[in-house]
């Protein structure tokens, strides 16, 4: 079973990898980072996290997530 998240916990991560996500925009599509902040939902159960990350024009594959921290 998952430990549950603390809510700023959560939110401080969802920002933080949006802020990534804006990052990797901007080398990909040379626009500042600011113009594109791509739409992120974060679902949960008991088990499981689903983090999803509306992200045109990019395969899944091309895609590397990483988790940091605990």
């Amino acid at each position: 079973m998952l430990e549950p998240l603390n809510r700023l916990e959560t939110l401080r991560k969802l920002r933080e990898l949006q802020e990534r996500i804006a990052q990797l925009a901007h080398q990909l599509t040379g626009e500042e980072p600011a113009a594109w902040t791509p739409r992120v939902d974060l679902l949960e159960d008991e088990e499981h996290y689903v983090l999803l990350v509306d992200l045109p024009g990019v395969r899944p594959e091309d895609l590397e997530l990483l988790e940091e921290g605990s």
